[in-house]
């Protein structure tokens, strides 16, 4: 199970969003909303089982072969 930066969708503020553009400028590489991992994982042969939130902007990403 990978703990990751989940953005969610919406023009609300969210501190994943900083975290976000942060990771765009010094490394190239984005955070992913849940679409987005969802699209990650059926290309690898995996499906979302399920984003576990917590009271930080830290997730858990569960997935499962497809």
């Amino acid at each position: 199970m990978p703990v990751d930066v989940v953005i969610p969708p919406g023009r609300e503020p969210h501190f994943g969003k900083f975290i976000h553009l942060n990771m765009l400028v010094m490394t190239g590489g984005p955070e992913r909303t849940e679409d987005e991992f969802c699209q990650l994982l059926e290309a690898l042969g995996f499906q979302l089982v399920r984003e576990a939130n917590s009271d930080s902007p830290i997730s858990i990403v569960e997935a499962a072969p497809a």
